[in-house]
């Protein structure tokens, strides 16, 4: 496996998450849901695009080739990638990239959300980022 097929794979995972986001927006949309810090989103969305395309251009330039450091942040990615659906499951319908608040929103007490008060920043975003970092070397 080389830099560009591990890339290409990680763009698809999130595409598939973003699919999946944008059909529950829309439905949440159509219940009167509010959305919250557009411009947060917006901010937060450019930065991870941003990351993105620096580790993956990072690790094309230096050409360096897996080795142990590579599968160690391939590890951390992978397991951010299972909270990142179990987040999902978790949250259902109501599971957007974007901050909605339906009107009959309901607080989630799963045991997840009870034991990390935000599971999807400290569980998948952060350790995303650390695992891509360390996986491209960068």
């Amino acid at each position: 496996m080389n830099y560009i097929v591990l890339s290409i794979s990680i763009i698809l995972i999130r595409l598939v998450s973003l699919i999946h986001s944008k059909k529950n927006e829309k439905k949440l949309l159509l219940l009167g849901a509010e959305e919250f810090g557009k411009t947060n989103s917006l901010v937060l969305t450019l930065a991870h695009l941003f990351f993105y395309l620096s580790v993956f251009m990072e690790g094309f330039n230096k050409n360096i080739p897996f080795n142990k450091i590579t599968f160690i942040g391939l590890i951390i990615y992978s397991l951010s990638m299972v909270i990142l659906f179990l987040v999902i499951k978790s949250l259902g319908p109501i599971w957007t990239v974007k901050l909605y608040i339906a009107p009959n929103h309901i607080v989630n007490k799963n045991k997840l959300f009870s034991l990390v008060r935000h599971p999807n920043y400290f569980l998948n975003i952060l350790p995303e980022l650390v695992g891509l970092s360390i996986a491209f070397q960068a």
